[in-house]
């Protein structure tokens, strides 16, 4: 945990000054690089935040705390730069963003199991065809009419 806090504060850095869209992206790829030649760790870390053993889950739960909330001020400054559709709160965006964090690992992988290759190059593609499909639903599209409606 610790381990892959530091690297994702070094790396983090790196998404300044990008767009919203490929900051998101490169943030959310930093755990599969972080693990990237190492199978064995990732599927430990995986399995201790997706199905922690009942007598850890409180540990894992302080341990895992400090990436939670570098998660948070990351995807809260994302949200801040994007335009979004008039009836959203940002603050319900920022809740979106960081609860489907946990998942996109599992969604590029269940894409790159219909793919013929799964490289890194391939990778990137999925997560940003996933990316579209899920920002699609929250940033303001250039023909986008009047919603009805407000609230997340």
């Amino acid at each position: 945990f610790n381990a892959l806090e530091s690297y994702i504060r070094q790396e983090a850095v790196n998404a300044e000054g990008r767009s919203a869209f490929d900051a998101i992206k490169d943030y959310f790829l930093l755990r599969e690089r972080f693990f990237e030649g190492q199978p064995h760790r990732k599927r430990v870390f995986e399995t201790a935040i997706l199905h922690p053993p009942k007598h850890l889950a409180e540990q894992i739960q302080q341990l895992h705390r400090p990436i939670r909330e570098l998660n948070g001020r990351f995807i809260e400054g994302i949200v801040a730069r994007m335009t979004l559709r008039k009836d959203l709160d940002p603050q319900c965006v920022a809740w979106y963003l960081e609860s489907i964090e946990p998942v996109i690992p599992s969604v590029i992988q269940h894409f790159l199991e219909k793919q013929s290759s799964g490289d890194l190059h391939t990778m990137l593609e999925a997560t940003q065809k996933m990316l579209d499909l899920i920002l699609l639903g929250v940033v303001r599209q250039p023909s986008e009419e009047k919603t009805a409606g407000e609230g997340c």
